[in-house]
């Protein structure tokens, strides 16, 4: 094995590659801004002769926003541009194949202090256990219109149906036989809100990303589906993605910026809003306006 050679390059002389398919989000650079400022820079780029970036375009943007004058890099002189290519994207794809173990991550950051961060926004639940605490909170809901808007930090959003005491547990409510109610509520209050006759070039339909199975029947999409096709506007399947499909740290991307200026962010169930405020943010960041609904309030 060749020994590898850091050397400090300056920051204004390294060169992103330009056809690098790793989208960085800001919260992406934001985080490693944060661990360089907790332990410095540590972690070397991998740079061609032409000083093009191999790997390390997230922490090239976190070192120009710190405003570094120079980084650690490693000058990669023994690989050919197929060799190159192809560690590239194994580098990206590795981190999406693991997840957290829930208590142990628990522990670790028990007495940590990452200070004003708000880009760490651990969640220490599997989905067996969040399934469990639904069932023994005996969450319940009994699919009656309760309308209701709502505030949850900056954002608000519309709900239909609440939790309560009787009814379906909300482990039980998602399946392909309840589609067609809780699209029948959606599209009753949408009218009654929006108007009976959108219009095509002005309105369409989102919905909030699926977190972990990007494959397969998912409840809040058959929904949408239905709506768009009553109200005849465009429905754009999985705009905002998760990256990397973990319950911790999720990463949201916006993959499909619709025509139309005006949103009907849908989601089917709500518990902590991060989800609908991720999606929302995305959208108004790329200037869309967006109206938040949602079928059953469990906040």
């Amino acid at each position: 094995m060749n020994k590898q050679e850091i050397v400090y390059l300056p920051v204004s002389k390294l060169k992103p590659y330009k056809n690098n398919p790793r989208k960085i989000s800001a919260q992406a650079v934001d985080a490693v801004c944060q661990a360089i400022h907790d332990v410095g820079f540590r972690r070397p780029l991998d740079v061609r002769p032409d000083m093009t970036l191999i790997n390390g375009h997230t922490r090239l943007k976190a070192a120009k926003k710190l405003g570094l004058k120079e980084v650690p890099c490693i000058i990669c002189t023994d690989l050919d541009d197929e060799r190159i290519r192809k560690w590239r994207l194994e580098d990206n794809k590795t981190g999406e194949y693991s997840s957290w173990d829930a208590d142990k991550l628990k522990a670790e950051i028990a007495d940590l202090d990452f200070g004003n961060a708000d880009f760490f926004p651990f969640d220490f639940e599997t989905d067996t256990e969040k399934k469990k605490r639904w069932e023994e909170s005996k969450a319940l809901c009994d699919l009656k219109d309760r309308t209701a808007l709502h505030k949850a930090g900056d954002l608000y959003y519309q709900s239909l149906m609440k939790v309560g005491k009787t009814g379906q547990p909300l482990a039980e409510i998602k399946n392909k036989g309840n589609t067609w109610m809780f699209a029948d509520m959606a599209l009753e209050f949408i009218r009654a809100t929006l108007g009976e006759n959108l219009s095509a070039g002005d309105w369409c339909i989102v919905t909030t990303p699926r977190r972990r199975h990007s494959n397969g029947f998912h409840f809040a999409t058959a929904i949408c589906q239905i709506m768009a096709d009553a109200l005849q506007i465009p429905f754009y399947k999985d705009a905002v993605t998760c990256i990397n499909h973990n319950r911790v740290s999720p990463i949201f991307e916006l993959k499909i910026n619709p025509q139309q200026k005006n949103v009907i962010l849908y989601d089917d169930i709500l518990t902590t809003g991060c989800t609908l405020k991720a999606t929302r943010d995305l959208l108004i960041e790329a200037g869309y306006t967006v109206v938040n609904l949602i079928s059953v309030d469990n906040h």
